[in-house]
């Protein structure tokens, strides 16, 4: 490969440490289909300079050099180029925040990446933090790494700012970015904004206490030094006790923290409220962000988080920025872009793989998921833990009973227009009924073939069909309401147990500790959840009845009845419906299985496999 090296930059990284960077024509074989351009917006009084990737159309163009300042920088991406044609708009938006000393363009084996697997990533350099700024302006720089503090988290809520202008008006990337699926990832002091960002908030007791032990060589403690002038840019007192003001934006769903800095500045409190999805990677023989005090601590900390950690063994500091270019190992000058142990390709493969599985799950709203990756990679030591959440215990209040066919092996029910509709099961008796409330009376049926074993029953009110499961047939039924006249069929991996619908998505259960969320009309699965209850895997789901922003699921083998979290699988309630049979009447009845919501009256119908009962009742403590 012919290369066009700049003099300039060698000095440039030889005064500060930092990579060395050349000016080099990526080969076509090596270009991704990712479109780039380059932007600027206002950030508390200052212009900050933006890149934006995106998944674009392939093309035959020169791939774009990148430039920042007196830098200069290979590409495998094309300057302007228009969006793909068969994208799935829109894409969820990534902002990545460099570290101290950094700038936008440090981790391009990142932010290249991920725009080409799918979303839209942003990148700005935090005025007076970057690279120049350490060289040109080395006393400033100094005298300012306390206002990152405020000023960092700032550029992240003006980049979301500028994604949603965009959306509005911009030639390229109108209709592209969903400003309301976001996920901030950071390095180093870049770590540090974005768990800021999404909720993290600064408290100086805390730092004061961990100086007050610290070794003295701690690179946290120099912010007490810096304390007036962060406050003053906060607005509040120096002396202001515990938590400082937010800067953060709700619509912030995952951060991924890479080698964060600075744990013991963070108010712990607040900490352990953040309930988003986070994932810290980090080397274990970093000694400016150390293992210990920083990574691990926030681990630690975030309670209420879906969470996991990712730990390079004997990896350093500088593993997660962009490898060294030739130039840089000719002028012997490799620290900061490359590791004593560690093979930075290698490092880099890895870490796109966890992150992309971490983001794919988190920003589909499945956070538990998210982190419960089964990661096996040599010298990584992967490990994740999830929220403990005391799930509260209900029992059912019986407010009426109505009969029930003791012939029916109930596996769906739902209720529509004041009649019920049941799936029944076991092979050569599976039907599909529609049955009176008040009197059980069968009042339509229609049998499945023998060798079919009938499940779980979801109405889709849209086009007024039912959607009935099969056990281990892989097929599903779609018929009309009103003349159960088979219309269509689904396949599907795996059994199917339960099927409830909540007016836009179905959500399947299979008998595992897991949902599945599908399409309505092509049945695709869009994403799975994660069932767990305090902490622990909950199996067994059966039927089910979508009721709000919950899926309520009876528990096979069990007289138990579930509350599930749909935004992350949290079980919240138990509900324990061992008290509606009598001991005689259980006698010829099976399972506790069939559940549907009654929204008129704000109440559930339960009843059972070979029940002689349905019943009306409230779910009370």
């Amino acid at each position: 490969m012919n290369k066009r090296y700049w003099i300039y930059p060698v000095l440039l990284c030889l005064l500060l440490g930092w990579p060395v960077f050349a000016e080099e024509e990526a080969p076509d074989d090596e270009q991704i289909a990712v479109g780039t351009v380059n932007l600027t917006t206002e950030s508390a009084g200052r212009t900050i300079d933006v890149a934006v990737w995106y998944p674009a159309q392939a093309t035959n163009d020169t791939p774009t050099t990148y430039r920042d300042g007196i830098i200069a920088l290979p590409s495998q991406t094309v300057l302007d180029n228009p969006p793909a044609d068969d994208r799935a708009v829109p894409y969820p938006l990534v902002i990545f925040s460099h570290g101290s000393g950094g700038f936008r363009y440090q981790s391009l084996w990142l932010v290249e990446y991920l725009a080409a697997q799918g979303y839209v990533v942003m990148a700005a350099n935090h005025v007076g933090n970057t690279i120049t700024d350490a060289v040109l302006r080395q006393e400033a720089f100094a005298a300012d790494i306390g206002r990152g503090y405020g000023y960092r988290p700032l550029d992240i809520l003006a980049q979301i700012a500028l994604a949603e202008s965009l959306n509005e008006s911009d030639d390229i990337l109108r209709g592209l970015i969903d400003t309301d699926s976001i996920a901030i990832i950071g390095h180093s002091f870049g770590g540090y904004t974005a768990i800021a960002a999404a909720g993290g908030r600064l408290n100086f007791d805390e730092l004061s206490d961990h100086c007050a032990t610290a070794q003295e060589n701690d690179n946290t403690c120099f912010l007490l030094d810096q304390r007036d002038g962060i406050a003053e840019f906060f607005g509040i007192a120096p002396d202001t006790s515990g938590a400082w003001p937010p800067l953060s934006d709700e619509r912030i769903q995952a951060v991924v923290a890479l080698s964060p800095w600075n744990a013991p500045i963070f108010d712990s409190a607040t900490l352990a409220e953040l309930d988003i999805p986070h994932l810290i990677m980090v080397g274990t023989a970093d000694t400016i962000t150390p293992t210990e005090r920083d990574a691990s601590a926030f681990f630690d900390a975030l309670t209420d988080a879906p969470r996991a950690i990712a730990e390079f063994e004997d990896g350093g500091h500088y593993i997660f920025v962009d490898e060294c270019f030739e130039l840089a190992i000719q002028s012997g000058f490799t620290e900061q872009c490359s590791d004593p142990v560690w093979d930075m390709t290698t490092v880099h493969q890895i870490s796109q793989q966890i992150i992309t599985a971490f983001l794919r799950s988190a920003l589909d709203g499945d956070g538990l998921n998210a982190v419960r990756g089964d990661f096996e990679f040599d010298g990584v030591n992967y490990r994740s833990a999830a929220p403990v959440i005391s799930a509260e215990r209900l029992v059912p209040q019986v407010i009426a009973q109505y009969p029930h066919d003791t012939r029916a092996f109930t596996q769906g029910l739902l209720l529509h227009n004041g009649v019920f509709y049941e799936s029944t099961g076991n092979y050569g008796q599976s039907t599909l009924r529609r049955v009176a409330i008040e009197t059980g009376e069968i009042l339509q049926k229609i049998a499945l073939e023998s060798r079919y074993f009938g499940e779980g029953l979801a109405l889709i009110p849209e086009n007024d069909r039912l959607i009935q499961l099969t056990w281990r047939e892989n097929v599903a039924f779609v018929y009309d309401r009103e003349t159960f006249d088979l219309l269509d069929t689904f396949s599907y991996d795996g059994e199917g147990w339960g099927l409830c619908y909540d007016g836009q998505h179905l959500y399947m259960s299979n008998g595992s500790d897991r949902l599945y969320q599908r399409d309505p009309h092509t049945f695709e699965v869009l994403r799975m959840i994660t069932v767990t209850q305090e902490g622990e895997g909950r199996n067994r789901l059966n039927e089910l009845a979508c009721v709000g922003d919950s899926v309520y699921a009876n528990v096979w083998m069990s007289d138990e009845i579930v509350r599930i979290r749909k935004a992350d699988g949290i079980i919240s309630a138990v509900i324990d419906a061992s008290g509606l049979l009598m001991p005689e009447e259980r006698a010829n009845a099976n399972v506790l299985n069939g559940i549907t919501y009654d929204e008129a009256q704000s109440l559930f119908y339960v009843t059972g496999k070979y029940w002689p009962y349905m019943f009306l009742v409230d779910f009370m403590p």
